[in-house]
């Protein structure tokens, strides 16, 4: 392959990645107004992971412990913290009490990454998100001389995958912020496994994304993952390690991820997607910390300008139909476009300083 076709092949690599992770992030805004996401929620969680494992890059441990320190825990903390103080407005506005946390009992909940409730519970994600790089690095590092590293490596944490569906309802006893950690990690590690595989092998991804029957296979899980949807008795709650079937959640949760590979790759070409949905990747952990709080200061403002009867809760008074749909727009694009601001000014700053130099 020339150089011109592997940059362009790269290039179209990291757009995928980004439109997985958009498409993701907009179905997290979209089901935490209250709206269901339908099928697509077999899929979307897992995806992320997925994603995990297609950018993961070995480097010194001192530098992956700091980015990940920098990306991950030190924006969790001032999320939280923040929508602890926009809690403790709230409930003076609106005299409905308050979380019964005070600032230090909040700040052990919150930097021993446990999460307060009513303060940014959905931000439960990032912690096995925070952990399972780690846990990923050094079992990377530890299968570095085996031959077949990849092959083998997606093959044991397939079998901790299915350990952990098998032992779900011990392991969702270990409950830490209230959710199970310990099961959300057996999924976890598969599907970042399966991400690095993917990217690391890309006669394989090619099969996959652009199969002689790849189309037909997209649609056929698309229609199986609808019917399981509307017409069976399943049930699956990521965040509780609480599943009906396991057999059924491995076979959804494959499936469904290959569905988000697959869409993904046909948006790298069409203009409009490729770039909406880039743009939500790019910033997809910015959402994800900040589309509650976003959604916290629609709700009070519009009820402070409509005086309306305020919700109980801020933290989940977006489940008011009246403004659901413009709370799940606001939690997308006012952190995007924050995010896309203080990149602005960050860029701009070094020119700055050299002109006034």
């Amino acid at each position: 392959m020339g150089k011109e076709n592997l940059s362009a092949e790269i290039k179209s690599r990291v757009s995928e990645y980004d439109i997985i992770k958009g498409i993701c992030i907009l179905l997290v805004c979209i089901m935490h107004t209250g709206h269901p996401v339908y099928f697509m929620e077999y899929g979307f969680l897992f995806a992320f992971f997925f994603v995990s494992g297609c950018t993961f890059k070995r480097k010194p441990f001192g530098a992956f412990l700091k980015s990940k320190l920098l990306r991950i825990y030190v924006p969790f903390v001032l999320a939280n913290f923040a929508g602890y103080f926009i809690g403790k407005f709230y409930y003076s506005l609106s005299g409905y009490g308050g979380y019964g946390y005070t600032l230090k009992e909040a700040a052990l909940r919150i930097f021993s990454f446990q999460i307060a409730e009513n303060i940014m519970s959905p931000s439960w994600f990032l912690l096995p998100m925070f952990l399972v790089v780690f846990i990923f690095y050094f079992l990377h590092a530890a299968l570095a001389k085996v031959a077949r590293r990849d092959e083998v490596l997606l093959g044991v944490t397939f079998v901790i995958f299915l350990i952990g569906l098998y032992f779900r309802q011990p392991l969702s006893s270990i409950i830490w912020n209230k959710c199970s950690v310990v099961y959300s990690l057996t999924y976890a590690l598969f599907f970042c496994a399966l991400g690095y595989y993917y990217h690391n092998h890309p006669k394989v991804s090619r099969k996959i994304v652009s199969g002689k029957y790849t189309a037909e296979i997209f649609v056929l899980s698309l229609l199986f993952m609808n019917e399981i949807w509307s017409h069976y008795d399943y049930t699956l709650n990521v965040r509780y390690g609480e599943t009906s079937s396991g057999a059924m959640t491995v076979i959804l949760s494959v499936v469904g991820v290959f569905s988000f590979v697959c869409l993904a790759r046909y948006m790298t070409k069409m203009p409009v997607f490729n770039k909406v949905f880039c743009l939500l990747g790019r910033h997809s952990l910015a959402i994800m910390l900040f589309h509650i709080i976003c959604y916290g200061v629609v709700t009070i403002a519009l009820h402070y300008i409509m005086e309306w009867d305020y919700p109980v809760t801020w933290a989940f008074g977006y489940y008011s139909e009246k403004i659901s749909y413009l709370n799940a727009l606001a939690g997308a694009v006012i952190p995007v476009v924050v995010a896309e601001g203080w990149g602005y000014v960050k860029r701009l700053r070094p020119k700055y300083m050299s002109d006034k130099n």
